[in-house]
């Protein structure tokens, strides 16, 4: 039957689950009796290009590309980075060895997600060997695409939409193999992340030409926060509107004007569309009620997907906003963070549903930020319905926290906490506004791993008045904690002032100044180059990398010295510039960068062949 309504999950995200959003919209339009499929283009590019023939036909190429940098006489920036990013990914293969680089690329096989991400990411470096350095990177328990122009920039998400890349002709023959038969009103694509970007307007360019008619439109996080402050109308060639929000009752509106014989789109809440060449802005629709939305993962079959250790599969919100809502480098000023709404009864009835009507089990909760008491409600609930399930969810370090809370929360299914910790300062978290201390954090984690729940935590290197000396301080004290058991997991940022935050609304007080924005990013872009106290830019975005390199290594069997060659079967490949040598000129000459693309631009420094 053909469907009035197709919605798109765009590549790159997570291999393991679907993102939150589809589930969601197609469980409530469902319900309002709209025609709809859903398509997870993320888990189709996966499983279309990660395959081991793939592998080893790239890996040639690659050797290829090693010898030619490692025979020239000097490296630059750019060159240096592909050299380490090419011998760094096949030490990373070697280290995990053929079997476990063969369970990472079959979907069947059942690995910790930050173990597969991390494979994916040095399996990529051979797929796409000539196309760099647009790539894929990991990121926790995800893979995110790298883009060869800004995600921030109306004009060069433009011209990458006209290029193919390393998605090739992926889009085209998975459109034709899936679409056939189908004739659209509306197409909605979903980004929640910069790196989605480019393959959604590469999809609409497609999508575009396959249904001439149908009327393409983009949500999601992303969109709200960056693509809608866009006033470059030629944005509106490829796709054909934009909703700011929620998107239920929008697609749900837009479906229903699209259906009469005179289209008017004034009444779809938060649409950004052009009417007579100049772009109208639709009045936002309020945030769409928790309890009224039952995910429809019939959709999106749990065996399809690659089978992550953590059991983690349906996304939910048992509760909406952040009761803080004080931190200084956080969008307090956005919606989705100062609405608070706590979950109850009716919304835990719905979890009930997902159990008994669509066999789900395993939940991670996508609350910005849990209370304490909802999650004793919720857990008691669990036990009390005697619901087998298990879930994730994120929290405040809180004192409500406590070892006879937490143990109920494990006894109510919960499998994993995930904490904003950014700093072991105390000095640190007093000027991020955090409200909490260092001892707070420990006797949280201590409870945490008391109770038997794995802990994951965020970290933070350089926000203002912060030091490198504090830096690595909090670094080998979370370092620490992992050895101990109290923390499982640690996830590495560098500080950008993000708009909408206190920072960047008031940056005399934090003593920020000079912020500078990169030429031509007109999307609302996070600032990373600014001067304040502590450490400089370039020092934290290094740190960051280091540290999240660190961490990366330990989720492998170590090697302890860098090799001076590196074996591709029979052929041996000669390390021209020491590794170590050429990641210490990159630390020097790492610049602050708001894409990664920017980082490789305007890096500096080389190596030269002693």
């Amino acid at each position: 039957m053909k469907k009035d309504l197709l919605l798109f999950l765009p590549p790159c995200d997570a291999s393991h689950r679907p993102g939150a959003a589809l589930p969601q919209l197609a469980g409530y339009l469902e319900s309002r009796g709209i025609s709809l499929g859903c398509l997870d283009a993320n888990l189709a590019f996966f499983r279309h290009f990660f395959r081991e023939e793939r592998l080893f036909a790239g890996l040639p190429e690659g050797a290829e590309r090693l010898e030619e940098l490692g025979s020239r006489r000097s490296l630059g920036f750019s060159e240096m980075m592909e050299y380490l990013s090419l011998a760094k990914g096949k030490i990373v293969l070697d280290m995990a060895g053929e079997e476990m680089v063969r369970c990472s690329l079959d979907p069947r096989e059942m690995l910790p997600g930050h173990v597969r991400s991390t494979l994916f990411e040095s399996v990529a470096k051979f797929l796409w060997v000539s196309r760099f350095p647009e790539s894929l990177w990991n990121v926790g328990e995800g893979i995110f695409y790298e883009a060869p122009r800004s995600c921030y920039s109306s004009g060069e998400i433009l011209e990458c939409a006209e290029e193919e890349g390393i998605f090739e002709d992926f889009f085209a023959s998975w459109f034709s193999r899936r679409l056939q038969g189908e004739d659209p009103r509306v197409i909605g694509i979903s980004i929640t992340y910069g790196g989605q970007v480019v393959p959604a307007f590469r999809m609409a360019r497609e999508l575009k030409r396959l249904f001439p008619r149908a009327f393409i439109v983009l949500g999601g996080a992303f969109v709200t926060l960056h693509l809608s402050r866009t006033d470059n109308t030629a944005l509106f060639r490829t796709v054909d509107g934009m909703i700011v929000g929620d998107g239920e009752v929008p697609l749900e509106r837009l479906c229903e004007a699209l259906l009469q014989p005179r289209r008017t789109l004034d009444a779809v809440p938060g649409l950004i569309y052009l009417q007579e060449g100049a772009l109208r802005r639709n009045p936002p629709a309020s945030p769409f009620p928790l309890e009224k939305i039952t995910p429809a993962y019939s959709y999106f079959p749990k065996e399809g997907y690659y089978q992550d250790a953590s059991g983690e599969f349906a996304g939910f919100r048992l509760s909406r906003g952040c009761s803080w809502g004080r931190c200084a480098f956080c969008r307090t000023e956005e919606e989705f963070i100062r609405h608070v709404a706590l979950g109850g009864e009716e919304l835990f009835e719905k979890v009930r549903s997902l159990v008994r009507d669509q066999g789900q089990r395993s939940f991670a909760f996508g609350d910005d930020e849990a209370d304490p008491e909802m999650l004793e409600r919720f857990a008691s609930w669990v036990c009390r319905e005697k619901l087998d399930i298990s879930w994730s969810v994120n929290v405040r370090a809180d004192p409500r926290l406590t070892l006879e809370r937490c143990m109920l929360l494990r006894r109510g299914g919960c499998r994993r906490l995930v904490m904003g910790v950014e700093s072991s300062s105390n000095q640190v978290l007093g000027h991020m506004r955090k409200g909490i201390t260092w001892e707070l954090v420990e006797r949280v984690l201590s409870n945490a791993s008391w109770a038997g729940i794995p802990l994951g935590a965020y970290m933070m290197v350089g926000f203002p008045s912060e030091t490198e000396e504090e830096a690595r301080k909090s670094f080998e004290t979370l370092r620490e904690c992992i050895r101990r058991g109290t923390v499982q997991s640690v996830f590495y940022a560098a500080f950008q002032v993000a708009p909408g935050s206190p920072v960047m609304r008031h940056p005399e007080a934090f003593g920020v100044s000079a912020l500078t924005f990169p030429k031509g990013a007109d999307l609302n872009p996070p600032a990373v180059d600014f001067e304040a106290p502590g450490m400089s830019r370039q020092t934290a975005f290094r740190l960051a990398q280091e540290f999240s390199s660190l961490l990366r290594e330990g989720s492998l069997p170590s090697r302890p010295h860098p090799p001076e060659d590196l074996h591709f079967g029979s052929r041996k490949v000669r390390l021209g510039f020491p590794l170590r040598e050429v990641a210490e000129a990159l630390r020097r000459g790492t610049p602050p960068h708001v894409d990664f693309i920017g980082y490789i631009r305007s890096g500096g420094g080389s190596i030269s062949r002693r």
